[in-house]
């Protein structure tokens, strides 16, 4: 079924874009030898942070400094380039400098801003986006002789990589794994979890190697794993050392793994390559990327090769996304592939709440981001993300009572940011929480009667690919405690599956905050049925692909 908001011009756009791919990439080595390139200069160092700790002090700065990033790694930084005499700290330069919360004292300004200051240095220090930003810098003027960078450095790269080499090898060697495990992403972007990926992967036969940032690194204590620190250069050093059988490779774009395929291609030609892909950048506009993740052009390009290796050469690829707009770029998969719904069988729940009686308002389920109320200004880029206003209002009209659990808001932690949310709905119809582990959310789903999976955003042109293609974890995850969903039409994979299974709600952007009198007059033991049969269709889905797996390893 095609969705309407799919127009023929998109089909155009997404087969234009999926011919671009193909283009660009057909030259093999070619499109190959910048990736390689990239990962054995770019990403060779170690992000070590006690030897980055220790190096900052042999950077050659001088004078007024600006610090590029306003993330974690720069907090940890700050103390030491304070620390010495021979500079002067003006402020920090962060493309989102308006989102930027810092306690340090420095002002924070845009790239764009930085070119009309006065200043001796600006250091780029950050675990994986220094060549995009010294791209900003020199698009905006700053000359190379200005700036100075920590993890790229020569003499840090050397040093780190002497330092962890022959160790990591040893270790690797001592354990002599048929298969390694390449993961890039760590614990929020899998598509099979390692509990369910043993089964595949004997874990007294398998390695873990983890490519991801330390922020995302979770030890679950199922596979032996070393943290190589992000270097793609220990990676291929371990691949060559241990020539493993197979290579299962996690990626996912929003941390920059796309290429790993050219690298695994040419440190163990060998091996068979099951590639778990959870978002692919090909899927996302330039500007979406440079803006959402600070992709340069030239990380752009390096994407698109690493997918095009994996479409041509790996055993296997597995993704989450489906529908009609995926196909342009399914069909340039040349290996067997499949679509893994990103659902977790061994924690399913029983049924949702009964049917409410007589004038019972329906009880809604949201859990997803939330973001602090200063990012939903007129012009903010996340207004659309903005659900309470549709909330409140059904609440006022007594169409429903909504429960809210923001992914975004771990622990008390971030109390301060979301004590807006705690204060206003702290009780009456409307409840916010915290973000609480999947399995108990699983477990209060008996309470409740939809899951919510809509957005107001009336513009088809400001639409992704990606919302169009994705298997959106919130449909899963609702499906899990046996919840039909009301979805917008625009995420067009996930309204085609709603729509033949009968499994919730599809609307538009212009009818959610109506939505109320439809759902009143909604078929809910239609809809919970046709959830039911949409979860189950899943699973069977999984195992089948599952034991395809099984068949591409050696």
């Amino acid at each position: 079924m095609t969705d309407p908001c799919l127009t023929g011009d998109d089909l155009a756009l997404y087969q234009a874009m999926a011919a671009q791919m193909a283009a660009e990439t057909a030259d093999r080595p070619a499109a190959h030898a910048p990736v390689l390139e990239y990962f054995h200069t770019e990403m060779a160092a170690p992000r070590d942070q006690d030897l980055a700790l220790a190096h900052l002090a042999r950077l050659p700065l001088q004078g007024r400094v600006w610090i590029y990033g306003g993330g974690s790694f720069t907090r940890a930084i700050l103390p030491h380039l304070r620390a010495r005499t021979d500079i002067q700290l003006e402020g920090i330069v962060d493309r989102n400098s308006q989102w930027v919360v810092t306690d340090s004292g420095l002002p924070v300004i845009a790239p764009t801003q930085l070119a009309t200051r006065e200043f001796d240095h600006v250091l780029v220090a950050h675990v994986s986006r220094e060549p995009d930003m010294v791209e900003a810098l020199t698009k905006n003027g700053i000359p190379a002789t200005k700036i100075v960078r920590l993890f790229g450095n020569p003499d840090f790269a050397a040093a780190a990589l002497a330092t962890r080499s022959a160790e990591t090898c040893s270790q690797a060697a001592a354990l002599a794994p048929d298969y390694l495990i390449l993961d890039t992403t760590g614990m929020s972007w899998q598509l099979i979890p390692d509990a369910d990926l043993a089964r595949l992967l004997p874990p007294e036969r398998t390695l873990k190697l983890f490519l991801g940032r330390q922020e995302h690194y979770a030890d679950h204590g199922i596979y032996p794993t070393l943290d190589l620190k992000q270097s793609a250069s220990l990676a291929a050093e371990v691949m060559r050392t241990l020539r493993p059988k197979a290579v299962y490779l996690r990626t996912t774009c929003q941390l920059n793994g796309d290429g790993y395929p050219v690298l695994i291609r040419e440190a163990a030609p060998n091996a068979a390559l099951i590639h778990e892909i959870y978002d692919v950048a090909m899927t996302f506009p330039g500007p979406y990327l440079a803006e959402g993740w600070g992709y340069s052009d030239l990380t752009e390009r390096l994407a698109r090769a690493g997918t095009a290796c994996s479409f041509r050469e790996a055993s296997y690829v597995l993704y989450k996304s489906g529908g009609s707009p995926w196909e342009p770029f399914r069909r340039l998969i040349e290996v067997p592939n499949g679509l893994y719904y990103p659902l977790r069988e061994d924690i399913r729940s029983g049924n949702p709440a009964p049917a409410p009686e007589g004038n019972e308002p329906f009880s809604i389920l949201y859990a997803g981001s939330i973001h602090t109320r200063s990012k939903f200004t007129a012009d903010s880029a996340f207004k659309w993300a903005d659900v309470v206003p549709f909330f409140r209002r059904l609440a006022a009209e007594d169409h429903a009572r909504v429960e809210m659990f923001n992914g975004l808001h771990r622990g008390t932690g971030g109390d301060a940011d979301y004590a807006e949310y705690l204060e206003e709905f702290a009780n009456g119809p409307i409840r916010y929480h915290r973000a609480i582990p999947l399995a108990e959310l699983v477990g209060r789903m008996s309470a409740h009667h939809y899951g919510w999976v809509a957005f107001h955003r009336p513009d088809p042109t400001a639409i992704p690919l990606i919302d169009k293609i994705t298997t959106h974890n919130k449909l899963t995850s609702y499906l899990l405690g046996g919840l039909p969903v009301i979805v917008t039409d625009y995420f067009t994979h996930v309204a085609e599956l709603v729509r033949d299974f009968d499994a919730g709600l599809v609307v538009t952007s212009d009818e959610i905050a109506s939505i109320g009198p439809r759902l009143n007059a909604a078929d809910y033991r239609r809809h919970v049925a046709g959830a039911e049969r949409l979860r189950e269709h899943m699973i069977t889905a999984n195992r089948n692909l599952f034991a395809d797996l099984a068949k591409a390893l050696p």
